[in-house]
């Protein structure tokens, strides 16, 4: 019995050890959400950057709003819309050279928590759950650089320190944002 005894109280030690162990590695550890992590891990690639360009960025859809009768009940039902129509205030950010409109924008919308989806040759279907055709057939985003719609896919835009990126969303093929290039004789 002596034996039985012993190796019990070696047993409750080795846990009670073990446990201790684990407590001391909770208690030194740093946990953060998923958010948290995605953000940090932003911000860090961010300060690495020691190479890069100032660029701006901002992404409205107050065009809806003139349109209101052609926008998808799914949409205004959904809450998703802000009353200003401002998805994402002008935003200064520093990144890589050699960076796209679309790298800018898949870093700004991920940094804000901001949904979006595009096809594989990086054409924008939607930004904040608001897609193309929402607000009409020929509705969807369209980005501008320094005031001009450039003819090149997201992708393509190589950015310049300094650029200007703004990001609309038309509910007339850009003619309702002042491009003119699709007027095909209006």
């Amino acid at each position: 019995m002596g034996k039985l005894k012993k190796s019990r109280i070696i047993a409750c030690l080795i846990a009670i050890l073990a446990v201790a162990a684990i407590v001391v590695l909770i208690i030194n550890t740093d946990f953060e959400t998923v958010d948290e992590h995605a953000s940090n891990a932003s911000n860090e690639a961010l300060e690495s950057v020691t190479d890069g360009i100032s660029v701006s960025i901002l992404i409205n859809y107050s065009t809806v709003f003139d349109n209101y009768e052609n926008l998808s009940d799914g949409v205004k039902n959904a809450g998703v819309l802000r009353d200003d129509g401002v998805l994402l205030d002008k935003t200064t950010v520093v990144i890589e050279k050699g960076k796209s409109v679309y790298d800018l924008l898949e870093y700004v919308c991920r940094v804000n928590d901001i949904a979006i989806e595009y096809n594989g040759s990086t054409y924008v279907q939607g930004i904040g759950y608001l897609y193309e055709y929402d607000c009409g057939p020929i509705s969807g985003w369209m980005y501008k650089v320094n005031g001009i719609f450039p003819r090149d896919a997201c992708g393509d835009y190589i950015l310049e320190d300094g650029d200007e990126v703004e990001w609309r969303y038309t509910c007339d093929l850009g003619r309702d944002l002042g491009d003119q290039y699709y007027n095909m004789g209006d």
